[in-house]
Protein backbone atom coordinates (compact mmCIF):
# COMPACT_ATOMS: atom_id res chain seq x y z
CA UNK A 1 0.00 0.00 0.00
CA UNK A 2 1.53 3.48 -1.11
CA UNK A 3 2.25 6.01 1.61
CA UNK A 4 -0.18 8.98 1.92
CA UNK A 5 1.16 12.83 1.49
CA UNK A 6 -0.53 15.05 4.12
CA UNK A 7 0.49 18.68 3.74
CA UNK A 8 -0.54 20.90 6.86
CA UNK A 9 0.83 23.29 9.48
CA UNK A 10 3.10 21.64 12.15
CA UNK A 11 1.35 22.30 14.69
CA UNK A 12 -1.92 20.07 13.28
CA UNK A 13 0.83 17.48 12.76
CA UNK A 14 2.01 16.53 16.22
CA UNK A 15 5.08 17.01 15.18
CA UNK A 16 8.30 18.02 17.98
CA UNK A 17 10.35 20.68 17.46
CA UNK A 18 13.43 17.87 17.47
CA UNK A 19 11.43 16.28 14.41
CA UNK A 20 11.83 18.98 12.59
CA UNK A 21 14.99 20.29 13.52
CA UNK A 22 16.44 16.94 12.50
CA UNK A 23 15.65 17.22 9.51
CA UNK A 24 16.17 20.50 8.42
CA UNK A 25 19.76 19.64 9.57
CA UNK A 26 19.74 16.55 7.11
CA UNK A 27 18.46 17.87 4.14
CA UNK A 28 19.47 21.41 3.85
CA UNK A 29 22.22 22.37 1.30
CA UNK A 30 24.50 23.80 4.18
CA UNK A 31 24.44 24.19 8.20
CA UNK A 32 21.89 26.48 9.27
CA UNK A 33 20.94 28.25 12.62
CA UNK A 34 17.25 26.86 11.81
CA UNK A 35 18.82 22.92 13.21
CA UNK A 36 19.30 24.38 16.58
CA UNK A 37 15.88 24.04 18.39
CA UNK A 38 16.12 26.80 20.51
CA UNK A 39 16.86 29.53 17.65
CA UNK A 40 14.16 27.70 15.70
CA UNK A 41 11.73 27.65 18.90
CA UNK A 42 12.43 31.75 18.57
CA UNK A 43 12.34 31.70 15.36
CA UNK A 44 8.97 29.76 14.95
CA UNK A 45 7.09 29.43 18.09
CA UNK A 46 7.56 32.92 19.84
CA UNK A 47 6.18 35.46 16.98
CA UNK A 48 2.74 36.71 17.95
CA UNK A 49 1.18 36.04 15.06
CA UNK A 50 1.48 32.57 15.71
CA UNK A 51 -0.05 32.90 19.03
CA UNK A 52 2.55 30.09 20.30
CA UNK A 53 1.95 27.73 17.83
CA UNK A 54 4.02 25.90 14.68
CA UNK A 55 2.71 27.13 11.30
CA UNK A 56 5.51 25.84 9.73
CA UNK A 57 4.38 23.97 6.44
CA UNK A 58 5.25 19.93 6.88
CA UNK A 59 4.79 17.33 4.22
CA UNK A 60 4.49 13.93 5.74
CA UNK A 61 4.73 10.76 3.22
CA UNK A 62 3.32 8.27 5.70
CA UNK A 63 5.51 8.89 8.76
CA UNK A 64 8.45 10.44 6.81
CA UNK A 65 9.07 14.42 6.85
CA UNK A 66 9.94 14.92 3.26
CA UNK A 67 9.38 18.72 2.97
CA UNK A 68 9.55 21.97 5.12
CA UNK A 69 9.10 25.74 4.73
CA UNK A 70 9.59 28.06 7.41
CA UNK A 71 6.86 30.55 7.96
CA UNK A 72 5.84 33.11 10.50
CA UNK A 73 2.28 34.15 10.60
CA UNK A 74 2.23 37.91 10.48
CA UNK A 75 -0.52 40.74 9.63
CA UNK A 76 0.40 43.16 6.47
CA UNK A 77 -0.58 46.66 7.03
CA UNK A 78 -1.52 47.64 3.37
CA UNK A 79 -3.00 51.43 3.41
CA UNK A 80 -5.40 50.99 6.24
CA UNK A 81 -6.16 46.94 5.19
CA UNK A 82 -4.88 44.37 7.71
CA UNK A 83 -3.88 41.35 5.52
CA UNK A 84 -3.40 37.71 6.87
CA UNK A 85 0.32 37.67 5.74
CA UNK A 86 3.20 34.92 6.28
CA UNK A 87 7.00 35.40 5.71
CA UNK A 88 8.51 32.38 3.90
CA UNK A 89 12.08 31.29 4.70
CA UNK A 90 14.15 28.12 3.98
CA UNK A 91 12.24 25.64 1.96
CA UNK A 92 13.42 22.24 1.60
CA UNK A 93 12.16 19.49 -0.29
CA UNK A 94 13.71 15.84 0.40
CA UNK A 95 15.44 15.41 -3.18
CA UNK A 96 13.59 11.67 -4.14
CA UNK A 97 9.86 13.65 -3.64
CA UNK A 98 10.51 16.36 -5.59
CA UNK A 99 8.60 16.76 -9.31
CA UNK A 100 6.23 14.73 -7.39
CA UNK A 101 3.76 17.02 -5.87
CA UNK A 102 5.00 18.18 -2.77
CA UNK A 103 6.03 21.13 -3.72
CA UNK A 104 3.03 22.20 -5.41
CA UNK A 105 0.77 21.17 -1.88
CA UNK A 106 2.92 22.51 0.31
CA UNK A 107 2.43 26.60 -1.71
CA UNK A 108 -1.41 25.37 -1.99
CA UNK A 109 -1.46 25.47 1.48
CA UNK A 110 0.19 28.61 1.87
CA UNK A 111 -2.16 30.66 -1.20
CA UNK A 112 -5.51 28.70 0.80
CA UNK A 113 -4.28 30.67 4.01
CA UNK A 114 -2.88 33.64 3.54
CA UNK A 115 -3.79 36.65 1.58
CA UNK A 116 -0.29 38.29 1.41
CA UNK A 117 2.96 35.91 1.47
CA UNK A 118 6.97 37.33 0.95
CA UNK A 119 9.92 35.06 0.94
CA UNK A 120 13.62 36.17 0.27
CA UNK A 121 16.67 34.74 -0.93
CA UNK A 122 15.59 32.20 -3.50
CA UNK A 123 17.13 29.84 -5.31
CA UNK A 124 17.25 28.86 -8.80
CA UNK A 125 15.23 25.81 -8.75
CA UNK A 126 12.60 27.12 -5.76
CA UNK A 127 12.01 30.39 -7.94
CA UNK A 128 10.73 28.13 -10.87
CA UNK A 129 8.25 25.76 -8.36
CA UNK A 130 6.97 29.72 -6.88
CA UNK A 131 6.38 31.35 -10.49
CA UNK A 132 4.41 27.76 -11.46
CA UNK A 133 2.05 28.28 -8.61
CA UNK A 134 1.72 32.19 -9.06
CA UNK A 135 4.31 33.51 -7.33
CA UNK A 136 5.91 37.04 -8.46
CA UNK A 137 9.70 37.30 -8.41
CA UNK A 138 11.81 40.24 -7.69
CA UNK A 139 15.70 39.52 -8.74
CA UNK A 140 16.99 42.48 -6.64
CA UNK A 141 16.16 44.37 -3.27
CA UNK A 142 17.97 47.60 -3.78
CA UNK A 143 21.21 48.02 -1.52
CA UNK A 144 22.00 51.68 -0.44
CA UNK A 145 25.30 52.45 1.34
CA UNK A 146 27.03 55.45 3.32
CA UNK A 147 30.70 54.86 3.53
CA UNK A 148 32.54 57.08 5.35
CA UNK A 149 36.06 55.08 5.63
CA UNK A 150 36.67 54.41 1.45
CA UNK A 151 40.29 53.37 2.31
CA UNK A 152 38.36 50.15 5.28
CA UNK A 153 35.52 49.52 3.27
CA UNK A 154 37.50 48.60 0.00
CA UNK A 155 39.01 45.68 2.15
CA UNK A 156 35.33 44.46 1.17
CA UNK A 157 35.74 44.45 -2.42
CA UNK A 158 35.55 46.50 -5.62
CA UNK A 159 35.44 50.54 -5.03
CA UNK A 160 35.99 51.99 -8.09
CA UNK A 161 38.16 55.04 -7.76
CA UNK A 162 35.06 57.56 -9.14
CA UNK A 163 33.00 56.74 -5.93
CA UNK A 164 34.92 58.02 -3.31
CA UNK A 165 35.26 60.99 -5.54
CA UNK A 166 31.83 61.62 -5.63
CA UNK A 167 30.51 60.56 -2.34
CA UNK A 168 33.31 61.69 -0.20
CA UNK A 169 31.90 62.91 2.87
CA UNK A 170 33.77 64.88 5.45
CA UNK A 171 33.66 65.13 8.98
CA UNK A 172 35.21 68.48 8.80
CA UNK A 173 32.12 70.75 10.83
CA UNK A 174 29.42 68.54 10.44
CA UNK A 175 27.00 68.96 13.47
CA UNK A 176 23.57 68.82 11.90
CA UNK A 177 20.46 70.78 13.05
CA UNK A 178 18.70 67.45 13.78
CA UNK A 179 19.95 64.92 15.81
CA UNK A 180 19.50 61.06 16.61
CA UNK A 181 19.30 59.83 19.88
CA UNK A 182 19.19 56.26 21.62
CA UNK A 183 15.82 54.88 22.25
CA UNK A 184 14.94 51.80 24.02
CA UNK A 185 13.53 49.12 21.52
CA UNK A 186 10.65 48.66 23.73
CA UNK A 187 9.36 52.16 23.64
CA UNK A 188 9.16 52.40 19.83
CA UNK A 189 5.36 52.55 18.87
CA UNK A 190 3.67 53.61 15.56
CA UNK A 191 1.23 52.76 12.05
CA UNK A 192 3.57 52.25 9.49
CA UNK A 193 1.83 50.82 6.37
CA UNK A 194 2.46 49.13 3.61
CA UNK A 195 4.69 46.44 5.14
CA UNK A 196 4.87 43.94 7.82
CA UNK A 197 3.39 44.59 11.35
CA UNK A 198 5.72 46.65 13.32
CA UNK A 199 3.53 46.59 16.56
CA UNK A 200 5.58 46.43 19.82
CA UNK A 201 5.15 43.04 20.35
CA UNK A 202 6.56 42.35 16.76
CA UNK A 203 9.63 44.39 17.69
CA UNK A 204 10.30 42.87 20.99
CA UNK A 205 10.21 39.45 19.44
CA UNK A 206 12.24 40.72 16.29
CA UNK A 207 14.89 42.44 17.99
CA UNK A 208 14.76 42.58 21.74
CA UNK A 209 14.56 39.07 22.03
CA UNK A 210 16.66 37.69 19.64
CA UNK A 211 18.91 34.84 20.87
CA UNK A 212 21.68 36.03 18.96
CA UNK A 213 22.21 39.23 17.42
CA UNK A 214 22.21 42.48 19.88
CA UNK A 215 19.87 45.48 17.95
CA UNK A 216 19.84 49.13 19.28
CA UNK A 217 17.01 51.91 17.97
CA UNK A 218 17.59 55.49 17.33
CA UNK A 219 14.89 58.21 17.18
CA UNK A 220 15.62 61.34 15.02
CA UNK A 221 13.47 64.65 14.40
CA UNK A 222 9.73 63.89 12.79
CA UNK A 223 9.37 60.38 14.96
CA UNK A 224 12.01 58.47 12.23
CA UNK A 225 12.98 55.27 13.92
CA UNK A 226 16.05 53.48 12.86
CA UNK A 227 16.96 50.00 13.99
CA UNK A 228 20.63 48.59 13.57
CA UNK A 229 23.33 46.27 14.78
CA UNK A 230 26.74 46.73 14.72
CA UNK A 231 28.74 44.00 12.62
CA UNK A 232 32.93 44.26 12.77
CA UNK A 233 34.70 42.25 9.93
CA UNK A 234 37.86 42.82 8.00
CA UNK A 235 38.61 45.51 10.23
CA UNK A 236 36.27 47.26 9.08
CA UNK A 237 32.88 48.79 11.54
CA UNK A 238 29.63 48.01 10.06
CA UNK A 239 26.04 49.51 10.39
CA UNK A 240 23.97 47.06 9.62
CA UNK A 241 20.25 49.07 9.06
CA UNK A 242 17.75 46.03 9.52
CA UNK A 243 14.56 48.63 9.40
CA UNK A 244 13.82 53.09 8.74
CA UNK A 245 10.69 53.67 10.23
CA UNK A 246 8.83 57.10 9.45
CA UNK A 247 6.02 59.21 8.64
CA UNK A 248 7.71 61.71 6.72
CA UNK A 249 10.13 60.50 4.38
CA UNK A 250 13.91 60.65 5.27
CA UNK A 251 15.50 64.74 4.33
CA UNK A 252 19.17 65.18 4.05
CA UNK A 253 19.62 67.16 7.21
CA UNK A 254 18.33 63.58 8.53
CA UNK A 255 21.11 62.04 6.93
CA UNK A 256 23.37 64.85 8.13
CA UNK A 257 22.51 63.90 11.74
CA UNK A 258 23.00 60.08 10.89
CA UNK A 259 26.60 61.28 9.57
CA UNK A 260 27.37 62.70 12.98
CA UNK A 261 26.28 59.80 14.72
CA UNK A 262 28.27 57.84 12.45
CA UNK A 263 31.49 59.84 12.82
CA UNK A 264 31.17 59.79 16.63
CA UNK A 265 31.15 56.18 16.79
CA UNK A 266 33.82 55.27 14.32
CA UNK A 267 31.24 53.72 12.00
CA UNK A 268 32.93 52.75 8.69
CA UNK A 269 30.33 52.35 6.52
CA UNK A 270 26.12 52.25 6.93
CA UNK A 271 24.20 49.30 4.90
CA UNK A 272 20.70 49.25 4.18
CA UNK A 273 18.50 46.92 2.32
CA UNK A 274 15.22 48.32 1.22
CA UNK A 275 12.44 47.27 -1.52
CA UNK A 276 10.79 50.95 -0.93
CA UNK A 277 10.98 53.45 -4.15
CA UNK A 278 10.41 56.66 -2.61
CA UNK A 279 12.69 55.74 0.67
CA UNK A 280 15.26 54.76 -1.53
CA UNK A 281 15.15 57.61 -3.69
CA UNK A 282 14.92 60.16 -0.59
CA UNK A 283 18.21 58.05 0.80
CA UNK A 284 19.94 57.96 -2.75
CA UNK A 285 19.05 62.15 -2.99
CA UNK A 286 20.65 62.71 0.17
CA UNK A 287 23.83 61.07 -0.79
CA UNK A 288 23.32 57.26 0.12
CA UNK A 289 25.17 54.92 -2.84
CA UNK A 290 22.68 52.75 -5.25
CA UNK A 291 24.23 49.64 -5.63
CA UNK A 292 22.27 48.50 -8.10
CA UNK A 293 22.92 51.71 -10.31
CA UNK A 294 26.27 51.59 -9.95
CA UNK A 295 27.27 47.70 -9.98
CA UNK A 296 30.20 48.03 -12.35
CA UNK A 297 31.43 50.76 -9.51
CA UNK A 298 30.71 49.20 -6.42
CA UNK A 299 31.14 45.26 -5.71
CA UNK A 300 31.26 45.00 -1.42
CA UNK A 301 30.67 42.01 0.93
CA UNK A 302 27.15 41.34 2.42
CA UNK A 303 27.86 38.15 3.95
CA UNK A 304 30.21 39.11 6.34
CA UNK A 305 30.59 35.69 7.87
CA UNK A 306 32.53 34.12 5.96
CA UNK A 307 33.08 37.40 4.13
CA UNK A 308 31.83 36.39 0.95
CA UNK A 309 31.35 38.92 -2.05
CA UNK A 310 28.44 37.56 -4.35
CA UNK A 311 28.07 38.58 -7.84
CA UNK A 312 24.03 39.18 -7.19
CA UNK A 313 24.97 41.90 -4.90
CA UNK A 314 21.97 41.78 -3.35
CA UNK A 315 18.45 39.71 -1.70
CA UNK A 316 15.80 37.91 -4.15
CA UNK A 317 12.21 38.53 -3.43
CA UNK A 318 9.55 36.07 -4.27
CA UNK A 319 5.48 37.56 -3.07
CA UNK A 320 2.39 36.48 -3.45
CA UNK A 321 -1.19 38.42 -3.43
CA UNK A 322 -4.15 36.70 -3.27
CA UNK A 323 -6.40 37.70 -6.38
CA UNK A 324 -8.81 40.50 -5.66
CA UNK A 325 -7.47 41.67 -2.21
CA UNK A 326 -5.70 44.76 -3.50
CA UNK A 327 -5.45 46.13 -6.83
CA UNK A 328 -1.54 46.94 -7.74
CA UNK A 329 -0.01 45.44 -4.19
CA UNK A 330 2.73 43.47 -5.59
CA UNK A 331 4.70 46.40 -6.85
CA UNK A 332 7.03 45.41 -4.52
CA UNK A 333 8.30 49.49 -5.13
CA UNK A 334 5.68 50.85 -2.97
CA UNK A 335 5.51 48.45 -0.46
CA UNK A 336 8.44 48.20 2.40
CA UNK A 337 10.03 45.11 2.96
CA UNK A 338 13.74 45.39 4.38
CA UNK A 339 16.27 43.23 6.31
CA UNK A 340 12.94 43.21 9.18
CA UNK A 341 11.50 40.58 6.75
CA UNK A 342 11.48 37.16 6.19
CA UNK A 343 14.90 36.24 8.02
CA UNK A 344 17.22 38.38 6.01
CA UNK A 345 19.41 39.09 8.76
CA UNK A 346 20.05 35.27 10.67
CA UNK A 347 22.97 34.33 11.85
CA UNK A 348 24.24 31.51 9.98
CA UNK A 349 27.36 29.19 11.52
CA UNK A 350 30.25 30.56 11.12
CA UNK A 351 28.84 33.64 12.97
CA UNK A 352 28.24 31.70 16.18
CA UNK A 353 31.57 30.17 15.25
CA UNK A 354 33.16 33.52 15.01
CA UNK A 355 31.75 34.69 18.70
CA UNK A 356 31.72 31.25 20.35
CA UNK A 357 28.91 30.42 21.34
CA UNK A 358 25.65 28.49 19.75
CA UNK A 359 21.89 29.90 20.05
CA UNK A 360 21.11 28.84 23.49
CA UNK A 361 24.14 29.66 25.45
CA UNK A 362 23.38 33.36 24.13
CA UNK A 363 21.09 35.62 26.58
CA UNK A 364 18.25 37.60 25.50
CA UNK A 365 19.34 41.28 24.55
Amino acid sequence: MSRRLIVDFACNLGLSVDQIAGFIATHWLRPTVLSDRHFYRWQFLEPIGGEGKDYCVVALLGDEIVGFLGLNKRVFNASGERLNGAELTTWIVKEECRGTGVAKGMLELVKTNFEIAYGANITTDAVRAYMRMGFNFVREVPRLLRIYDFNKVAALGKVDAVIPKVYKISPAGRRSRQSFSSIDIAEIEGHWIDRFDRSPGNLMWRYKNHPIHHYHALRGDHGTILVYRIEEVAGVKVMITTDILFTKLPTPSIVDALDDFAFDHGIDFIDFFSSNGALNTALTRAGFIPCLDLRDFIDLAYLYNPLEVKSSKSYSLISYLKEGIRPGGLDVSSLHITKADCDLDRPNPAYLEKIGKAPHETSDC
